[in-house]
């Protein structure tokens, strides 16, 4: 019934490998649930959701949605715990910290060597997905305008916006002499880049870790650290953006549905220095009654 009502939904079904993700989403956890005896959902106990999410955290997503929709749509009832136990644990990409400078630099440099600059300084400027650039084609770039249309997220809505300038020169040479309906960005030996049939740029991904990822300035992690960059300097204001950017003034360059998915990619330097001070900063100025004591410590003149 769940696969029926998703395939229902034409804008869902419109997304690249919907159908195969539906089936595969079935097989697996008819499959988890079959093995493990469960018929119905009062069968699952906490302890078992947690187990099972600890060893197969992508079916447990699946059955985690799954469950919801019953809730929501027939009132089918499960132990809230049960469902709590099901939630995906905090994601430790959200815990590591924002590319420095040098590291971004470190990034732009190993793109530039095998020239892939375009896409990369793309990548790093506005925010886009990485599967979001290996579906452009030539036609979406309009270097008369200086503008580039991409898709929302999910839903495949076609959306444009403005380029830098310095961007628009850089496509605008990936672009000269090449049909409208070629990829406009292509691998090192000038071959598309793959896109699963689950829709995700597989390819490009394990491409990034392999050759791009900085080591010597230190691991950063996969592709979708250029994300957060990205979208950090634009509610920031810093370099390319004059100015800070509101979180659905964000959604206008990434694609992203909405403004609060834009804010969990938010990231600065400054959250791991609140972290390490903890929350002393709420209570107050900073008066010498919190100082360390320093009697004995030799003084300058007043």
């Amino acid at each position: 019934m769940w696969r029926i009502a998703n395939e229902g939904d034409a804008s869902r079904m419109r997304r690249p490998g919907a159908a195969e993700y539906l089936t595969t989403a079935v097989a697996q956890v008819v499959r988890t649930c079959a093995g493990k005896g469960w018929l119905m959902p009062g069968d699952i106990t906490p302890a078992a959701a947690t187990s099972l999410r600890r060893a197969n955290p992508k079916t447990v997503s699946i059955l985690r949605g799954m469950l919801r929709w019953a809730r929501d749509q027939h009132g089918v009832p499960f132990d809230p715990l049960v469902y709590a136990a099901l939630r995906p644990a905090p994601s430790r990409r959200a815990e590591r910290d924002l590319l420095t400078d040098r590291q971004a630099r470190y990034v732009l440099a190993r793109a530039r060597r095998w020239k892939q600059m375009p896409l990369f300084s793309c990548l790093m400027a506005y925010g886009w997905r990485p599967v979001t650039a290996c579906r452009l084609r030539v036609r979406d770039f309009n270097h008369k305008t200086g503008t580039i249309r991409t898709a929302v997220k999910h839903n495949g809505q076609p959306w444009e916006h403005p380029m830098f300038p310095e961007h628009v020169a850089m496509l605008r040479g990936l672009a000269a002499d090449r049909p409208g309906d070629a990829p406009l960005f292509l691998t090192p030996r000038g071959k598309p880049w793959r896109i699963s049939a689950r829709g995700a740029a597989a390819t490009l991904t394990v491409w990034y870790r392999r050759n791009i990822a900085p080591k010597r300035p230190g691991n950063v992690g996969n592709i979708y650290a250029l994300k957060r960059l990205a979208i950090s300097r634009m509610l920031t204001g810093a370099w390319p953006w004059p100015q800070s950017l509101s979180p659905a003034d964000v959604c206008l360059f990434t694609g992203q549905r909405s403004a609060e998915i834009v804010v969990r990619y938010f990231v600065t330097q400054a959250d791991r220095a609140r972290k390490l001070v903890g929350n002393s900063g709420a209570q107050g100025a900073l008066t010498p009654r919190m100082l360390p004591d320093t009697a004995g410590v030799p003084r300058g003149p007043a």
